[in-house]
């Protein structure tokens, strides 16, 4: 489990750091947006340890497609939208 947990937070950075398609954002950028949207990045960890069957999830995929319901999916779009995720990729 900690290392789904890993793995989720240092995708959720590398989102991040996607987002800007030139210079990387300073580290003070990256920091406060956490902080801004941190009960969002601990939901998504939260609700991603929930779906344990779920091996893959992006705005237009979902594998394996059973491991959620539509209502899950929306809760994940919402998560990604509201971080500003241009991938929208979690592993």
């Amino acid at each position: 489990m900690k290392s789904k947990s890993l793995i989720l937070i240092l995708i959720c950075i590398v989102i991040l750091l996607s987002y800007c398609n030139s210079a990387p954002p300073s580290d003070e950028t990256l920091i406060n947006n956490f902080r801004e949207n941190k009960s969002d990045f601990k939901k998504l960890i939260t609700i991603f340890k929930e779906d344990k069957r779920l091996e893959y999830i992006s705005r237009n995929m979902i594998s394996p497609m059973e491991a959620i319901g539509k209502k899950r999916e929306k809760e994940y779009q919402r998560l990604f939208k509201k971080l500003n995720s241009k991938t929208n990729e979690i592993l």
